[in-house]
This record gives structure tokens, sequence and C-alpha cells, in this order.
């Protein structure tokens, strides 16, 4: 591809107020054109004013992390197309060892949890519960639960469906204040960190559990983050950070810490 493909690439896509210094990283790289907005204020309260932490590259785009001044939020300032990330968890997370044995100690924590803690007949929704894995082993401790899996990938809706027989909801959680089905618990298992807009999130739990447990999982991992990024500029000494391309301890697909 030549260069002018991939300068008009990086004026397209979000973060680049400089294409020509991140031309030769863009032809490396071999950038794609992917649509994606800027986001310009807090996602949760709407302050504008947010102190940036620092930048990495995703899907062809240069975001940033910044937090809030005013409640404190982290939150990435780039969002990708809606498409494109439903593309992206179609393909991910759909490993068997990865949820068994890797995620097995925490999901058989969260089963006891729900063995404990739900009503005899309750209502169980698992927001962002990828495959059902969860959702088997809390079921196989308590099968009078009536379950019901969330997922934007299409793939895991299916599965779940069809080896464990659980109800389904495709759509995105924030979609999820639509539904008329109401449940006695909503599940959020290390997923409050994707949704593009968490005010619409927050609706949809108040709209989904009017009387319930909500329960919501989510590794801090801050602490890292944050030194990371104190070594990073003190290794730097003054000279510019602008090629900054990766942010050590944070996934690129999350959008909050």
């Amino acid at each position: 591809m030549e260069d002018n493909s991939y300068l008009a690439i990086l004026e397209h896509n979000q973060g680049f107020d400089d294409p020509q210094a991140w031309l030769a990283y863009a032809r490396e790289h071999s950038f794609q054109q992917v649509n994606a907005t800027k986001r310009t204020a807090c996602p949760d309260c709407g302050t504008p004013d947010a102190e940036p932490l620092g930048q990495y590259i995703y899907y062809s785009n240069l975001a940033h992390l910044r937090q809030c001044r005013s409640c404190g939020l982290i939150f990435s300032d780039v969002l990708l197309d809606p498409e494109v990330i439903k593309r992206h968890f179609e393909a991910t997370y759909n490993d068997e060892t990865y949820f068994r044995r890797r995620r097995g100690d925490i999901l058989r924590q969260i089963a006891a949890i729900i063995h404990d803690h739900v009503r005899y007949d309750g209502r169980v929704i698992d927001i962002g519960g990828a495959r059902g894995h969860l959702m088997e082993l809390a079921r196989k401790r308590r099968p009078d639960l009536h379950v019901t899996i969330n997922e934007l990938s299409e793939c895991s809706c299916e599965y779940a469906r069809e080896t464990y027989g659980f109800d389904t909801l495709c759509c995105p959680m924030e979609d999820l204040r639509l539904v008329s089905r109401r449940f006695d618990v909503a599940l959020l298992i290390d997923v409050i960190y994707c949704p593009p807009e968490i005010r619409r999130t927050w609706d949809a739990l108040d709209h989904l559990v009017e009387r319930g447990l909500v329960l919501i999982r989510i590794p801090n991992k801050l602490w890292l983050l944050r030194a990371g990024l104190l070594v990073r500029k003190w290794l730097a000494r003054g000279r510019t950070t602008t090629s900054q391309d990766t942010i050590h301890f944070f996934k690129p697909e999350h959008v909050y810490l």
C-alpha cells in the first residue's frame, strides 16, 4: 500500500493529530480504516474535564485513557464502531480451556454465592455471560433456577441455548432496558468495563432488577497500571511520549477502569 493510502487512513481514524508522525508505524503495522468516534465528556457524569493518563493503539485508532476530574471514572476517549466490537467478541472468548480451567475457580466462587443468596425458583440473568459456563455450574447446584444469558455474540448465545437449554437475549447490555422481563438477580462478572454507554447500563439494571441482587465482579489492576505509567514517565525523563502505543496491564478492548 502506498504512503498516501496510509495517510488517508490516519486522517480518517481517530486520535492522530499529526498523521505524518505515525506514517511509518501505520505502514509497519498494516493499518486499516476502522470507524470510531471521539468521546469528549465523561460517559457517566457528563463532565467534559478529564486528565489524560496514557495512550494506546487499538484497531488502528489512537485512544487515550482519561480520568474524569469530577466523578473519578477512568475511560477510553475512543469508541469503536459497534459492528467492529461485535465481530471482535464473536471471535474471542470461545476457548473451552479458558472458561473451564483458567477461570474455573472464579466461576465456582460466583456459583457458590448464587447458591447461598438466590431465592428458590429464582430468575437469574447473566449479563455478558459468554457461553453459559458460569450458569451451568450454578444450576448444577440449584436446578430450580430460571436462567437467561445475555450476550452480544450470537455464537455464544447459540451455544448456551443448544448446550444448556438456557434462554438467551442477544443484544448489547444497555439495550436490556427495553426488555419486559424482570429478574431476582443480575450478574455482571468481568463485563462492566465493556458497555460503551455506562449510564444506559445503570438504567438497564434498574429496569431488570426491581427488588433483588446485582452482583458485579471486576479485577482491580489500577495500581499496576498507575505504576507502569509512572515508570514510563520516569524513563522518558522529559522526552516526548507522543509515540506511546500501549498501556501496560490494560486490555484495550475494555472501555473503563
